[in-house]
């Protein structure tokens, strides 16, 4: 996976930006996402099964793993759904910009039919955890 500094606007490996619900997010069938080069725009490839989809955003500095339990000691960031128009696009337009050195990691999880598919696990196949669960 790609975490994007959106204050630098470079490119850090980091296994635990995004997921797409219950997708494995290995090998060559990745969904894409990415930043536009407003450093704003969120992006990511639609799933053919959604009916909308849910945006959570944490803290670059949120990824660090000190007690070593597999997971970020920040956790994986808050739902941002309150702030997106149309929950059923695969844009997300952040309205806020990270201070001097941060930046903003996110995760894009989707709903299906049957409701919301989860935010996956991390490639050890520990289950992602948020915060604030979009409702």
């Amino acid at each position: 996976m790609r975490c994007v500094d959106t204050s630098t606007s470079t490119d850090l490996n980091q296994e635990v930006v995004t997921s797409l619900g219950k997708f494995a997010l290995t090998g060559p069938l990745q969904p894409r996402i990415w930043i536009d080069a407003d450093k704003q725009t969120v992006m990511w490839d639609a799933v053919s099964t959604a009916v909308s989809y849910d945006v959570y955003r944490g803290s670059l500095a949120g990824l660090v793993d000190t007690d070593s339990d597999g997971l970020p000691d920040g956790g994986y960031g808050d739902c941002q759904n309150h702030l997106d128009s149309d929950l059923t696009d695969t844009v997300y337009v952040d309205p806020d910009t990270p201070a001097i050195g941060a930046g903003f990691t996110y995760l894009v999880a989707f709903v299906d039919s049957s409701g919301p598919t989860g935010l996956g696990n991390t490639a050890a196949g520990l289950r992602r955890e948020v915060t604030m669960v979009c409702p």
